[in-house]
């Protein structure tokens, strides 16, 4: 499991923007450290291949920005800037950038638009049949809004990555032709993110996209293992199970909210404010019963439903 920190750390000049007079001995210095714990076990492995960094003043207007490429443990890794002193700034990054995480504002466009941070968002660029049948890369973001930057002073922020991605297993127990095609799916529309640590789309019937598995058979257990986007409490993402029928119709075995059921199995939590931050994996066992009851099973936590329908 690794759990990363960023620490920032600023020097300044008077310089603003990316002028090429600026002295390069008085640059604005980023250093990025990577700290790991073991102590928190809802992570998972995970991998930066690159990280973009983003500095916008006070007013949120965009000021610079650079990229890193792969992070690799116990290794320097380094931003610089010209920045001006005497400011506060927001600090806004993002990793895994490329061809599935894709930011509205090309580095160009930034340099000559100077966008304002409300109107970034960051969008994950599913497949244009809206099925993801892959392993998505893993995706982190980080912010800090008060970054007041002192001259002549080494200046030092620490910005804790928010991982975006999860891992969820399910495994289904109990059907009566474990044989047979079954295909496992998470529905949700969660492809876009503001840079303030929100959810783009708030509306649960516009930009729908599905995670798709076949499941597995291996002693009788179906499996499969999605990586999937962003959790958060009051959403709606939907987790099912179903069967392709010999006449090529599908029959729908099991359906349900995911967050609701997860919430279900944490009877204990009564806030969910930061639980989808701070939980990323999720196992999930379906185990249906001679009347296809299922009885549910989450991180250990169980409960039973009386309808294979739920949520």
């Amino acid at each position: 499991m690794l759990i990363l920190c960023f620490i920032i750390s600023l020097g300044v000049n008077s310089c603003i923007d990316e002028r090429d007079n600026c002295p390069n001995n008085n640059l604005m210095h980023v250093v990025i450290i990577a700290e790991t714990e073991e102590t928190r076990a809802a992570t998972y492995q995970q991998t930066i291949n690159n990280s973009q960094l983003y500095v916008f003043d006070d007013n949120g207007n965009y000021v610079t920005s650079a990229t890193k490429g792969k992070y690799t443990s116990g290794q320097e890794y380094k931003f610089s800037f010209n920045i001006d002193p005497e400011r506060n700034y927001h600090l806004a990054l993002w990793t895994n950038l490329g061809n599935e995480y894709i930011p509205n504002y090309t580095p160009e466009q930034c340099k000559t638009e100077k966008p304002n941070k409300i109107d970034m968002q960051l969008r994950f660029h599913y497949p244009p049949n809206k099925v993801v049948t892959e392993d998505i890369a893993d995706l982190h973001f980080a912010f800090i809004n008060n970054a007041y930057v002192k001259a002549d002073v080494e200046n030092v922020f620490k910005l804790p990555l928010i991982l975006y991605t999860n891992i969820i297993d399910v495994k289904v127990k109990g059907l009566p032709q474990p044989e047979a095609n079954y295909d496992l799916e998470i529905n949700d529309n969660n492809a876009r993110h503001t840079f303030t640590h929100q959810f783009a789309n708030s509306d649960p019937n516009q930009g729908m996209f599905t995670y798709k598995r076949k499941g597995k058979l291996k002693d009788g257990v179906i499996s499969g293992t999605f990586k999937t986007l962003r959790l958060a409490d009051g959403r709606s993402p939907r987790l099912s199970l179903s069967t392709t029928n010999s006449d090529g119709t599908t029959e729908v075995l099991f359906a349900g909210n995911l967050i609701e059921m997860i919430k279900k199995a944490y009877p204990a939590q009564t806030d969910y404010s930061n639980f989808f931050d701070q939980t990323h994996v999720f196992d999930i066992t379906l185990d249906f019963d001679v009347d296809l009851g299922v009885t549910v099973t989450i991180n250990g936590w169980q409960f039973k439903h009386q309808s294979q329908i739920i949520g």
